[in-house]
């Protein structure tokens, strides 16, 4: 009988240890199983991470397009817009201390070689009156203004007091702002 017994817990003792070594070999398959794919699930975290990268991106580059295309219609504006043109250069004129004689509006002519439709140009003289320090920051802000304005030349005579002094300057501006138009007959 004790032989017997010691048969059986040996069976029992070689079955409990061929059921702990299956079962490690399991769990250490289910281990590895879930960490190739907790491996793959960080792959795919890190391609959509890109992906979303470049999505943020391309939305960052449309709202760019969009926001160049506001910043086209207001720099050559639609239709000429005299009254606004006239407006804008009288009021740099004042904020750089310069006193607008005359604006002169040449002729509208269109421009060649454009891949926006049909822009215009519209060119115009002015005359101002003012120092020349004060000139030279009109001029920077007519060059750096919305709309676009072209200077194309520049002249200034000193103008000398009956004191025989020189006083203020007086100054002369071509130049040419654009826009676009809707039909081809103006």
């Amino acid at each position: 009988m004790a032989k017997r017994q010691l048969l059986i817990n040996l069976l029992l003792l070689l079955a409990t240890f061929f059921v702990v070594v299956f079962g490690v070999v399991r769990v250490y398959a289910m281990i590895n199983v879930e960490s190739e794919n907790f491996e793959m699930g960080k792959k795919e975290d890190e391609a959509l991470r890109k992906l979303l990268q470049v999505e943020n991106q391309l939305k960052a580059r449309r709202a760019q397009l969009i926001e160049n295309g506001k910043q086209f219609n207001i720099a050559v504006p639609l239709e000429q817009d005299v009254p606004t043109l006239l407006a804008e250069l009288d009021s740099i004129a004042a904020s750089k201390s310069m006193v607008l004689d005359s604006i002169s509006l040449g002729s509208v002519s269109a421009v060649e070689g454009t891949q926006v439709g049909n822009v215009k140009a519209l060119h115009f003289k002015i005359n101002l009156t003012g120092l020349y320090g004060y000139f030279k920051d009109f001029l920077t802000e007519l060059e750096t203004n919305i709309p676009l304005i072209n200077i194309e030349q520049y002249s200034f005579t000193p103008v000398i007091t009956e004191a025989g002094t020189f006083g203020l300057t007086s100054f002369n501006v071509d130049a040419t702002t654009y826009f676009i138009t809707t039909s081809n007959n103006e």
